[in-house]
């Protein structure tokens, strides 16, 4: 089956998942992920899942295995910064991962390494804990400076007294 560029996200991933997203491309016609995806928190969510299930949705593998492997690798220009925030979370393939750097410091000090990071515009962000098998979504709009490491190792430890 031919898809085509245009429809490729949907026919893909979107209709698969289930996901009325709005995913506008730049002047020239790219799609850029990086930015211009517009979804619910519900259907964040479904990605996030998808993400942690290794790309896998019901019974049907919609990402491979192996990519999905190398996109929570973080980069090596990530890992080798000169200059790193202890906040500053190293780059995998359009996700921010909590391991260690050339600094030998896990960003997010309280979480834990395999922790992978979804970052949107002003406040939005999306936590994927695989270790607890827990997904944590905020869809927050504000300037400030979020917190992450506090505000998902809240979030984790009520999570964990709930068991």
């Amino acid at each position: 089956m031919v898809v085509g560029y245009l429809n490729y996200p949907w026919k893909v991933l979107f209709d698969p998942l289930g996901i009325e997203a709005t995913f506008e491309t730049d002047k020239s016609g790219t799609f850029a992920a990086s930015s211009y995806v517009y979804m619910s928190p519900r259907d964040l969510a479904k990605v996030a899942i998808l993400i942690m299930q290794k790309g896998k949705w019901g019974n049907h593998q919609l990402i491979s295995t192996n990519y999905i492997e190398e996109m929570l690798k973080a980069s090596s220009a990530s890992i080798s910064r000169s200059k790193n925030d202890e906040s500053d979370l190293n780059y995998g393939y359009q996700i921010w991962l909590n391991t260690r750097s050339s600094t030998n410091r896990v960003p997010l000090k309280d979480l834990a390494e395999n922790s992978i990071i979804l970052l949107g515009h002003s406040g939005q962000v999306v936590g994927i804990f695989p270790d607890d098998q827990l997904i944590i979504l905020r869809s927050g709009q504000d300037r400030a400076r979020l917190d992450k490491n506090q505000f998902f190792k809240e979030i984790l430890l009520w999570a964990k007294k709930q068991n």
